[in-house]
C-alpha cells in the first residue's frame, strides 16, 4: 500500500462507496452524476446568473472563444462561485449558467480580471446579448428550458453595437441542448 500525504486523500478514502445515484461532495454540495444538478445542503439563498451571447460573424469566433475560456476559468476559481456551466447552442449562440453564494461575489467576479477585459469586446463580437439574474433557495441547478423562460420574463438585453432584429425585439430562441453541447466547469 502506498502512503499518501493528508492533502492527497480522496473522498473515497474517507467514506464507503455510496449507493446509486452516486454523488460526491465538495464544500457541502453534491452533484448527481445522472442528472448534472447540484443539491445544496445549506439552507441559504443562492444567486443564479445567466448570459446568452450570439456571435455576429465567424471572424469573431476565435477571440470570443479565447475570452470565454479565460472568463469561465476565472468564474470557476472565484470566491463565492458554486457552479459554472457553458452551453453551445445553434447559430453561434452560447449560454452561461453560474451559481453564486451572493450578489457581492458575483459582482466582484464580473468587475475584475479577465471578465472585465472581455465585456467591452462583446459590443463588437455579438449581435445578440442578454443577461438574467434571480435568487433561489431549492439548491437545484435550473434546467435550460427554465432558464429560457426566466430569461424572457426577467432578463434584459445587453448593449451591442450591431444589434440583430431579434435583439431589438428581444426575441430569444429556446436553447437546443444536446448530449455534448454542455460543459460543467464546477
Amino acid at each position: 500500500m502506498i502512503d499518501r500525504f493528508e492533502s492527497e486523500r480522496t473522498l473515497t478514502d474517507e467514506m464507503p462507496m455510496p449507493q446509486f445515484p452516486r454523488t460526491f461532495g465538495r464544500e457541502g454540495y453534491a452533484r448527481k452524476f445522472y442528472s448534472g444538478s447540484i443539491v445544496r445542503r445549506k439552507s441559504d439563498l443562492q444567486l443564479v446568473s445567466v448570459t446568452r451571447l450570439r456571435i455576429r460573424a465567424w471572424r469573431f469566433s476565435l477571440p470570443f472563444f479565447y475570452y470565454s475560456v479565460i472568463s469561465a476559468w476565472q468564474a470557476r476559481n472565484a470566491p463565492g462561485n458554486l457552479s459554472v456551466t457553458l452551453l453551445k447552442d445553434t447559430r453561434m449562440t452560447f449560454w452561461t449558467r453560474t451559481i453564486w453564494t451572493d450578489e457581492g461575489a458575483m459582482k466582484a467576479f464580473m468587475t475584475s480580471g479577465n471578465h472585465r477585459r472581455a465585456m467591452p469586446k462583446l459590443l463588437e463580437f455579438c449581435d445578440e446579448a442578454s443577461v438574467g439574474r434571480w435568487t433561489q433557495d431549492d439548491g437545484i441547478l435550473p434546467a435550460w428550458d427554465e432558464i429560457h423562460r426566466r430569461m424572457q420574463m426577467e432578463g434584459r438585453p445587453s448593449k451591442v453595437n450591431h444589434p440583430s432584429d431579434d435583439h431589438r425585439a428581444y426575441k430569444i430562441a429556446a436553447p437546443k441542448v444536446g448530449r455534448l453541447s454542455q460543459a460543467w466547469l464546477k
